[in-house]
């Protein structure tokens, strides 16, 4: 089974997982980073688990917390000059 995080444009950014799994529920985080242990930019990703045949994709929004961060204080601010 594999489980890689790819790119808007179809680039691999991480294997997350390259290996056979027993039977059940496993779980598996991604840390934002890519195979280098660069962070990725905020954007879509594509989580994809392949296993024999099987194919299994899935959207991901990844916002950095730093932008984050950035606009939840934009908002504070913007609150306390209506108020």
């Amino acid at each position: 089974m594999t489980l890689s995080v790819c790119d808007a444009s179809g680039r691999c950014v991480i294997n997350l997982a390259d290996e056979q799994f027993q039977r059940g529920t496993h779980r598996l985080v991604w840390d934002g980073t890519d195979s280098h242990g660069t962070p990725v930019a905020s954007g879509v990703y594509l989580i994809e688990l392949k296993s024999g045949v099987l194919r299994l994709a899935q959207k991901l929004s990844h916002v950095k917390k730093d932008v984050f961060l950035g606009v939840r204080e934009l908002y504070n601010q913007d609150s306390r000059k209506k108020g």
